[in-house]
């Protein structure tokens, strides 16, 4: 069976600090994005709301694109059928518009097996 395979060997202190630092800021959007406004807001407040809501996603967009940048400096390989039935036969995967190719409910495992291929090359 075919699985996901990094390459970790020129990861520098850098790449791990701003992986870091773009997950925990989408984890902080995501956590705001999903919790329900109170019941209560008036007009101006509901409003205010909105506004962040989309300064929140506009940020969270460029966040997204950070996190596939470095993804792609040690991304290899993904499995075939981890793709959409229309991907081309060849990727490069050191491109990250290549992961736009990563079928929806596959993109959480491909991150988290990133974690855990960092994590076993770290042993």
């Amino acid at each position: 069976m075919a699985r996901v395979r990094f390459n970790f060997g020129d990861v520098t202190r850098r790449w791990m600090r701003e992986w870091r630092q773009v997950n925990g800021e989408i984890m902080q959007i995501e956590v705001l994005l999903n919790t329900p406004a109170r019941a209560d807001l008036t007009v101006e407040e509901m409003r205010t709301l909105q506004v962040g809501i989309a300064d929140a996603t506009g940020r969270l967009d460029g966040l997204e694109a950070q996190r596939d940048k470095l993804l792609a400096e040690v991304l290899v390989e993904v499995p075939r059928e981890w793709l959409a039935a229309s991907a081309p036969e060849k990727l490069d995967w050191s491109d990250p518009a290549s992961l736009d190719w990563v079928l929806f409910d596959k993109y959480e495992q491909l991150m988290w097996a990133m974690v855990d291929a960092r994590a076993d090359s770290k042993n």
